[in-house]
């Protein structure tokens, strides 16, 4: 299992999301980028089978350049991080079809998130299995 995480800027949240993901069980593979910039060349490089991502966009800008990427990320399960929850911003947000909001307004986030990532990862690990034996 992969673990994509894209945490632009130098934050607190940056910081608390990696220690909360690094105790996940069923140890994923992490790997961070620093903008969403990078992670459109890296998902068009070659990727394993069982991946999920979860970007934090700390900004509206940083929204619309994952936007740019929405395409590369349509069959990668996403948790995503707003900046608000403003309308406007959760509208843009839809877009990318995330099988999580959040927003960096919500004190419990980093905890939720560390929760519903751990949970995907046994989900997608245990049909990445189930595949693999038929």
């Amino acid at each position: 299992m992969l673990l994509l995480c894209c945490l632009p800027g130098e934050i607190e949240i940056t910081s608390r999301l990696l220690g909360a993901v690094a105790n996940l069980p069923g140890h994923p593979q992490v790997e961070v980028l620093k903008s969403a910039a990078a992670l459109g060349p890296r998902l068009q490089q070659p990727r394993p089978q069982c991946l999920l991502c979860l970007a934090l966009a700390p900004s509206r800008e940083d929204l619309a350049s994952l936007l740019d990427v929405a395409p590369l990320l349509q069959d990668i399960p996403l948790v995503l991080v707003l900046p608000d929850e403003e309308p406007q911003t959760l509208a843009q947000a839809h877009r990318l079809r995330a099988r999580y909001l959040t927003s960096l307004q919500r004190p419990e986030a980093p905890q939720m998130i560390a929760a519903v990532v751990g949970r995907m990862i046994e989900k997608y690990n245990r049909a990445w299995d189930t595949q693999q034996a038929c």
